[in-house]
């Protein structure tokens, strides 16, 4: 049975969460949970918990800041990293809680930031073509 390793803190009752956790087991994956104290330090963390090499790891919506920790699991055991931002961080706070401008010195610093973390990926799930 394939394993999928679902990496970070997100809520798995959370109602996408369920949908594709159960996706999943439709599809014959066993999934392991790693979810760790911090995703400053996840990475570091990873180590003490001797994950088990699963065939993908899966990113859940919202686990942004879990990214680098994962990728380098990623790249260690050469396995694909597919992400599932749900909305992205530039997004949110430029367009929803109008924080800053898109334009703006943080704006063009968290667009640049996020491009960073999902150029990690070996797959981003996006809704629609504008995502």
């Amino acid at each position: 049975m394939p394993t999928v390793l679902w990496w970070g803190r997100a809520d798995p009752e959370y109602s996408r969460n369920r949908i594709l956790l159960k996706s999943f087991g439709d599809l014959g994956w066993q999934v392991d949970f790693y979810r760790p104290v911090s995703s400053h330090f996840g990475f570091m963390e990873a180590f003490f918990h001797r994950l088990n090499r699963p065939e993908l790891i899966w990113l859940p919506c919202f686990c942004h800041y879990d990214i680098s920790s994962a990728s380098h699991w990623a790249l260690k055991w050469k396995l694909p990293l597919v992400i599932d931002p749900l909305i992205s961080s530039f997004e949110k706070e430029v367009h929803e809680k109008a924080k800053f401008a898109a334009g703006s010195r943080r704006g063009r610093k968290k667009r640049r930031w996020e491009t960073r973390l999902f150029s990690k990926a070996a797959a981003v799930v996006a809704d629609t073509p504008a995502h």
